[in-house]
C-alpha cells in the first residue's frame, strides 16, 4: 500500500505479467548478445555484461517464489529484492548507452593512479587530526579515539553532520585547521578527475 493507504497503481496479476515481460526480455537479450559475440571470455569478464546478467536472474526469482508478490512488504527477502534490487539493475543496465558515462568511467580509471597516494594522505591527515582532536576536547565531548575519527572524516568529507561539533578552544582551532586543508585536499582528486576529461 501506499502511504496514504491506498493500492499501488499496479499491482497483482498486471504487475506480475508487466515485470515478467521485462525480467524474460532482459535475458532473451542477454543471450542473443552471448549467442553473436564474436569474443565470449570478453563477454564474460565484461562488467556491462555482469549487470546485464544480474537484472536477468530474477526472472529465476520469480519463477521459485511465485509470479505474482504481496501488494505490500511482507519482509521476505525475496521481496526485498525484487521490489528494491532489480530497479536498481534496470537503471544500471541502460548506462552502457550513454557516451558521456564511458568518458567518465574513463577519467575514473585516469584518477585511479593517483588514487594509492590520495588515499594514504587522507588517512595520515585523518589520523595527525584525530589525535589533535582526542588531545584538546573535553572527555565529556570526544569520549574515545573513534569518535574522534569520526569527527575528522565528516569534517574532511566536508559533510559536517554537526553530532559531534569541538566544545573546547583548542579543538575549535584544530578543526578550523582541518577545515581550511580538507578544502585544499579534496581539490586535489577533483582536480585529477576534472583533467581527465
Amino acid at each position: 500500500r501506499l502511504p496514504d493507504g491506498e493500492p499501488p497503481p499496479l499491482c497483482g496479476l498486471p504487475a506480475a505479467i508487466l515485470e515478467t515481460a521485462f525480467d524474460a526480455g532482459f535475458a532473451l537479450e542477454l543471450m542473443l548478445r552471448f549467442a553473436v559475440c564474436p569474443n565470449r571470455r570478453a563477454f564474460l569478464t565484461s562488467a556491462f555484461s555482469a549487470i546485464d546478467f544480474l537484472a536477468a536472474t530474477p526472472l529465476l526469482l520469480r519463477a521459485a517464489v511465485g509470479f505474482v508478490l504481496p501488494d505490500g512488504d511482507d519482509g521476505s527477502p525475496q521481496w526485498t529484492i525484487l521490489m528494491c534490487v532489480v530497479p536498481v539493475l534496470r537503471v544500471l543496465k541502460t548506462l552502457r548507452h550513454f557516451e558521456k558515462f564511458h568518458l567518465l568511467l574513463s577519467a575514473f580509471g585516469i584518477a585511479l593512479e593517483a588514487l594509492p597516494v590520495l588515499l594514504y594522505t587522507f588517512f595520515v591527515i585523518m589520523m595527525i587530526f584525530s589525535s589533535l582532536i582526542y588531545i584538546t576536547e573535553p572527555r565529556d565531548n570526544i569520549n574515545s579515539y573513534p569518535k574522534a575519527m569520526w569527527l575528522t572524516v565528516v569534517t574532511m568529507m566536508t559533510v559536517g553532520y554537526g553530532d559531534v561539533v569541538p566544545q573546547s578552544a583548542g579543538g575549535s582551532t584544530v578543526i578550523s585547521v582541518l577545515i581550511v586543508g580538507s578544502v585544499l585536499y579534496m581539490a586535489i582528486p577533483i582536480g585529477i578527475v576534472g583533467s581527465a576529461f
